[in-house]
C-alpha cells in the first residue's frame, strides 16, 4: 500500500475534485465504502459529500467514527492538493486530531476544510522549502442546515520527498 499524500496527484494545479476522489477512494479504501465524493478544493478550501446511509450508527444518526474519519480525509486532501499544486511530492500525515461532537448528524453530510491563514501557510512553506518537513494545524467543520455539529483540529506533518 501506498502511503505517500501526494506522490501520485499531478504536480503544478489543483486536482479536480474527481481526480481526487478517485484518489482517495484507491488510496484510503474506507473513503469509499463511506461513499465519500470530493466536491470543491482549491487555496481557499476543500469540500467533502457523505451520505448518510453507509456512515450511519444504531440510532439512525452519522457514525461518530465516519464524522471524524470524513474530517480527517477533508484536511489531510486540502493539504496534499496544496502540495500537489505548489508541484511539492511529499508525504503527509495526522500527528494529532481532536474533535468536538456538538450536535448530532441526521442526513447527508458535507465537511469543510477550512484554509490555513495567510500567515500560518507562509511560515509553514518557508519552513517547508528551508528543512524539507513542517507541520501545520488545519480545521475542519461539518454544518447540517447551519447548525455546528463537528469540529475538528488536527496537527500534520509533512515531509519533502526528493
Amino acid at each position: 500500500m501506498n502511503t505517500t499524500a501526494s506522490c501520485d496527484l499531478a504536480l503544478g494545479s489543483w486536482p479536480t475534485p474527481a481526480a481526487l476522489t478517485t484518489y482517495l477512494h484507491h488510496h484510503i479504501p474506507l473513503t469509499a465504502a463511506m461513499q465519500l465524493s470530493v466536491q470543491q478544493a482549491s487555496e481557499q478550501g476543500l469540500t467533502l459529500q457523505l451520505p448518510l446511509a453507509p456512515n450511519h450508527n444504531h440510532q439512525g444518526t452519522a457514525f461518530g467514527g465516519s464524522l471524524s474519519t470524513a474530517a480527517t480525509v477533508a484536511a489531510w486532501s486540502y493539504l496534499s492538493g496544496r502540495l500537489a499544486a505548489n508541484r511539492v511530492r511529499a508525504v503527509v500525515v495526522v500527528a494529532r486530531a481532536e474533535q468536538r461532537f456538538l450536535a448530532p448528524v441526521a442526513e447527508d453530510f458535507v465537511v469543510h476544510a477550512i484554509a490555513p491563514t495567510e500567515s500560518d501557510w507562509a511560515e509553514f512553506w518557508q519552513r517547508l522549502q528551508h528543512k524539507g518537513r513542517a507541520s501545520l494545524t488545519l480545521t475542519a467543520e461539518i454544518k447540517p442546515n447551519g447548525e455546528l455539529a463537528l469540529v475538528f483540529e488536527g496537527r500534520f506533518h509533512v515531509s519533502v520527498i526528493e
